[in-house]
């Protein structure tokens, strides 16, 4: 397969990243997230980056007793909100403006990161150091993924059967297990902790293992629950 000439080299990773602490939005390598850029600090941000190394982090905030803060809590007196180790740096590879005042950007995931310290500064929105050594096989030529594709979208179908989601299967007939489980562990909507254990998953095998489980135990949760039966 032919590199991506655009796609940055281990070695040319940054060493200060501006990251998007977004509730159940996650991104993967080789994936594709869009976003619409409202809130004025993340389109300084974006801004910002597609001037540099179009390079943006997506990491989840911790959950704080039990319920969500997202990114619009973090001017709250109580300091910026917690976020979890472990996200993914993504690429804007394609933008567009629009007409009342945001941009409607689309992240390519390049390689997940570690944070290792924040970075004080003068910026509207925050920065980290981030630490990216354990995650360089994300930047490797993409693994086969040995695991039962039809499988990955029997239980997928459950769950969101379950969940009164359509799904169609058909649709990602000619669509790679990489692929597919990927999209499902972005796009399904698991809990937080449950769409961060696939983001740190060791690869995209274990990654569609863990994707089957969750999608299985939530179904038969569902299915077990008083409230479901007549």
């Amino acid at each position: 397969m032919t590199q991506n000439p655009f796609q940055p080299i281990f070695e040319d990773l940054p060493e200060a990243l501006p990251v998007f602490p977004l509730t159940g939005a996650i991104l993967l390598p080789r994936a594709q997230l869009p976003l619409n850029i409202f809130e004025p600090r993340y389109l300084s941000m974006t801004l910002d980056a597609l001037g540099k190394d179009r390079m943006i982090g997506m990491i989840q905030p911790r959950q704080n007793n039990e319920s969500n803060r997202d990114a619009k809590d973090e001017n709250e007196s109580d300091g910026p909100t917690p976020i979890y180790e472990i996200g993914c740096a993504g690429r804007i590879t394609s933008f567009s403006e629009t007409g009342d005042g945001r941009l409607f950007i689309v992240l390519s995931g390049v390689c997940r990161f570690r944070v290792g310290s924040e970075i004080e500064s003068s910026k509207p929105y925050r920065l980290v150091q981030p630490q990216w050594a354990e995650f360089k096989s994300d930047l490797e030529p993409k693994e086969s993924v040995e695991i039962d594709l039809s499988n990955v979208k029997s239980v997928a179908t459950n769950y969101l059967k379950n969940k009164s989601i359509e799904f169609d299967p058909d649709a990602f007939e000619n669509v790679e297990a990489d692929e597919l489980t990927n999209v499902l562990a972005m796009q399904l909507p698991l809990d937080v902790p449950d769409k961060q254990a696939l983001v740190e998953a060791t690869d995209v095998t274990a990654r569609a293992r863990l994707l089957i489980a969750l999608c299985e135990m939530a179904t038969e949760s569902y299915s077990a629950s008083p409230s479901t039966r007549h």
